[in-house]
């Protein structure tokens, strides 16, 4: 330390400077005088927060506070300059000067260089010189027998301050306080983390439905231009079918019908025939009128037979969808009990027309309608729509039910009169066989002309067949443009433009429809009351919260690996500290052993590592010459005095600081101890730059230079300085 600037610090309310030209300079005075507070103005300087080590309540009672001769100041100023040619501080300058001022509202200001600083920075460059808080470099009145009667926690950061620890401490606590904040923050994005994450989950999900639903609708569009490709592909074609069938089967008929006359003209005219051919010509005539009646009424009734299925058909489509949309409200994997398929339906069909009676039919009728209504009470607590749509299956199934119990109808009336075609036929093969018999001679005229009738009657079932076909093709087109109407003003005209339809080998049309039919069904249920407009909103919406989400994660990840850096760095830290203590330790014995001995004559003193509870300590085994003792308590005052002043010595030895600060620590010592204590001082001021405040003549003696300090009437502390060597020199010339 070079100098030491006092204005308005305490007793100090002149602007005072203190020179530091020897290793060893001593400051004395009379009680009262003020020459503590020159360890005081020190402590402030270097940063000291603690009122009680500065002796005094709170900021104001460091500025002087003015006497009836002298007003008081408005702030109290100290700084400290240094020589930092070494570079004992980490400092960019040969010279290093660390200000500190204190205004009368408490408010501190902190300079190093003239230039504001904060306390933390300033602390870390005075550690950076070896320079702590537990003012190891400073022992003041009544501090002398400190180390002795410290306890082992302090006695280990007395050590840690000595060593220059506190560097390694400072960034320790850096970086656990950096941790603490981590963790606060890791905390938070975790939160955050979780918060976001089923929220983005359910967009997920939801977008992910509503893209398979308008997949499945861009499927649906695609095959709706195939279905009308293959249906108005399958009019086309059935209608030119069944019209040139129609055209063929009527040219048949004519020709037929001419060979008929011919053989007839020629029968009559070539032969006569006898009563009983008469008789038996005019029973198979009556018997074919009759079953041409019954051919005729089966053809109509097959005809209202399949209008009938092609109802019931349409029915159980709109069934199967109300199903449908009664399975997607519910959302549940249960099966209503109205819930009929097709094949269902179609069972039906085939129980009765397996039936042998009409009691079987009408048991297969009441099976199926069982099957249809039988769990219905199970379903009355559905929601209004449920109901809306069950009432909906309700009435289409007693359509169902009363269109099937029509055709059971037709069905047994149809089956009847095919048993009286039955029999029409045999009795005219009969009549044939009569008629054979009793005209062998006419029978190959009559037999021709029988097989051309035959094939007459088998023309007109055939035409009769065609017609039936070709006015159920018109009522199948008339449902194809209904349907493309209404597509189109779903799905836009667009859907309308249909596509080649490429066929596979063996592969028929009317298949191929089917199936397309059945797709187009599905899809059209799954996809009915859905609305797919949100997709857009909703994409974006989960790109923001993934995007945010991303961000917390890998914000997560980062603050999860600094984290462990930080907890890396702090065990590392701690290691580095801990091996520091014990090489300290074991060096600080060595001057300690020699220190202790000078002081008391004899004896031993050890430092060594222990636990003090749940934190490191260091604690004292001493052994006094003259006498034995259990503890360090045992020592008397004089005693733990030297035994501090030793130990302190030879740590300080260890690690210098770049000064000492000794106030009145030998005011205890009787003459022989005072001369002991000197010269240690005179050994210690070789390795670092001593300050003494003293009352004691032998320590004055080893002094370079001395500062008087007096204090007037005006309550204001004055210096006067004599340099003893160079008063050695005058006395003895």
């Amino acid at each position: 330390m070079r100098t030491i600037h006092i204005n308005g610090f305490k007793s100090f309310a002149e602007d005072t400077k203190i020179h530091f030209y020897h290793p060893v300079t001593a400051i004395v005075g009379p009680n009262g005088s003020g020459k503590s507070n020159v360890a005081d103005a020190i402590r402030f300087a270097l940063g000291e927060q603690s009122m009680k080590s500065l002796r005094g309540g709170k900021g104001e009672d460091l500025i002087f506070n003015g006497s009836h001769k002298v007003s008081r100041k408005n702030r109290a100023h100290v700084s400290l300059t240094f020589d930092n040619s070494g570079k004992i501080f980490d400092y960019d300058a040969s010279e290093v000067e660390l200000q500190r001022l204190v205004h009368r509202d408490g408010v501190n200001e902190y300079l190093v260089n003239s230039a504001k600083t904060r306390l933390k920075d300033k602390m870390e460059l005075i550690a950076s010189a070896n320079i702590g808080p537990t003012g190891h470099h400073m022992i003041t009145q009544g501090e002398a027998d400190k180390f002795v009667t410290a306890t082992p926690t302090e006695r280990r950061l007395l050590i840690e301050d000595a060593l220059g620890l506190n560097i390694y401490k400072l960034r320790r606590r850096e970086a656990e306080l950096k941790m603490e904040k981590t963790v606060s923050k890791l905390k938070e994005v975790s939160k955050l983390v979780w918060e976001i994450e089923p929220i983005v989950k359910a967009l997920a999900n939801e977008v992910e439905r509503l893209e398979t639903l308008k997949s499945k609708e861009t499927t649906l569009v695609k095959m709706y231009g195939e279905m009308f490709f293959l249906w108005q592909k399958h009019l086309v074609t059935e209608s030119l079918r069944l019209e040139n069938l129609i055209a063929d089967l009527k040219a048949q008929q004519e020709t037929v019908k001419i060979e008929i006359n011919d053989l007839a003209e020629r029968a009559s005219e070539n032969q006569t025939l006898t009563d009983e051919e008469v008789q038996l010509g005019v029973k198979k005539k009556k018997q074919l009128e009759e079953q041409s009646e019954i051919q005729v009424s089966i053809t109509e009734y097959r005809t209202e037979i399949g209008r009938i299925d092609g109802e019931l058909k349409q029915l159980d489509h709109q069934l199967s969808r109300q199903n449908v949309k009664l399975s997607q409200i519910s959302n549940q994997p249960q099966i209503s009990s109205l819930s009929v398929a097709l094949h269902d339906v179609s069972r039906l069909h085939d129980e009765v027309q397996s039936s042998a009676s009409l009691l079987a039919a009408k048991q297969a009728e009441q099976k199926f309608y069982t099957l249809c209504v039988g769990d219905d009470k199970t379903n009355q607590s559905n929601s209004s729509e449920s109901n809306q749509i069950q009432n909906e299956i309700n009435h289409l199934q007693n359509e169902i039910n009363s269109l099937s119990n029509k055709r059971n109808e037709k069905e047994i009336k149809l089956r009847s009169f095919e048993t009286e075609l039955e029999r029409c036929i045999e009795l005219v093969n009969n009549l044939d066989n009569e008629i054979r018999g009793a005209s062998s001679d006419r029978l190959e005229s009559v037999r021709e002309l029988e097989k051309k009738r035959a094939r007459q009657q088998e023309l007109l079932n055939k035409l009769q067949e065609a017609q039936v076909g070709l006015q159920e093709l018109d009522n199948d087109r008339g449902h194809f443009k209904a349907r493309k109407h209404k597509i189109s003003s779903l799905h836009g005209a667009s859907v309308l433009e249909t596509t080649e339809v490429g066929m596979a080998a063996g592969e028929s049309v009317e298949a191929r429809l089917r199936d397309t039919k059945r797709q187009v069904l599905r899809l059209e249920a799954q996809l009915e009351d859905v609305d797919i407009s949100s997709l857009p909103e909703l994409r974006n919406d989960l790109e923001v919260e993934g995007a945010r989400l991303t961000h917390l994660q890998s914000e997560r990840y980062d603050v999860e690996q600094s984290m462990a850096k930080t907890k890396e760095l702090v065990g590392e830290l701690t290691n580095q500290i801990e091996l520091k203590i014990e090489i300290g330790l074991t060096e600080v014995n060595k001057n300690l052993e020699r220190f202790f001995r000078i002081l008391f004559g004899g004896g031993s003193c050890l430092l060594r590592s222990v636990r003090d509870g749940d934190k490191p300590g260091v604690d004292i085994e001493l052994q006094l010459p003259y006498k034995r003792i259990k503890s360090v308590h045992a020592l008397s005052g004089g005693e733990r005095s030297l035994a501090s002043l030793a130990i302190l010595f030879g740590i300080t030895l260890l690690s210098p600081p770049p000064f000492v600060v000794l106030d009145e620590t030998d005011a205890a010592l009787d003459e022989a101890n005072s001369r002991r204590y000197a010269k240690l001082i005179r050994e210690l001021s070789e390795h670092t730059q001593l300050i003494l405040i003293t009352h004691n003549r032998e320590t004055m003696t080893f002094a370079d230079e001395l500062y008087g300090v007096t204090m007037g009437s005006d309550g204001v502390s004055r210096l006067l300085s004599v340099t003893l060597r160079d008063a050695d020199s005058i006395v003895a010339s």
